[in-house]
């Protein structure tokens, strides 16, 4: 991590392939790729030096997910997309659905993998943390929550999942 003298003081405002309601943006790992979605479902793919749109699913037309409300990127190199009713894996950087990784009742809203990557913490307005396994996409656990959940963590050792609520 950068200490905090190294962070750059200035913000980031995305252009080329920006449409109305960006709801979220997500950095790899490396930095070397930046994604962001909108709320009409469009995901960029982004040079994460120059912020230059690499790839987007606006073209294709492959994610029919409604809205996109949340990202969250794999260490292996693909990014789950939470959208009105599912959680897709999209592969990187051909931006092609590669499966779905959950189905909802209603939007999702929070994405996060666990560090190892063997996990990806689910939840939205739902009422719910629902935490599924990346390689086969089973629920192992769901956790019940007093609101809908708007934001999810997990710590660094993979063992508990925080979150906050409405």
């Amino acid at each position: 991590m950068a200490p905090t003298s190294a962070v750059k003081d200035h913000h980031l405002v995305l252009t080329g392939n920006v449409n109305p309601g960006q709801a979220c943006v997500v950095f790899s790992e490396s930095g070397e790729q930046l994604v962001s979605c909108s709320a009409d479902g469009v995901v960029c793919l982004r040079n994460g030096m120059t912020k230059a749109v690499k790839a987007s699913t606006a073209s294709e037309g492959t994610l029919k997910n409604g809205a996109c409300n949340a990202l969250a990127y794999h260490p292996s190199g693909f990014v789950a997309v939470g959208g009105e009713h599912a959680v897709k894996a999209v592969t990187l950087p051909s931006m092609e659905v590669e499966r779905t990784l959950g189905r909802s009742q209603l939007p999702v809203r929070a994405l996060s993998f666990s560090p190892d990557g063997s996990r990806l913490a689910v939840a939205g307005d739902a009422e719910n943390i629902r935490l599924i396994q990346t390689k086969d996409s089973a629920v192992t656990r769901q956790l019940r929550c007093e609101g809908y959940v708007r934001s999810v963590a997990w710590d660094p050792e993979g063992a508990y999942v925080a979150a906050t609520m409405a």
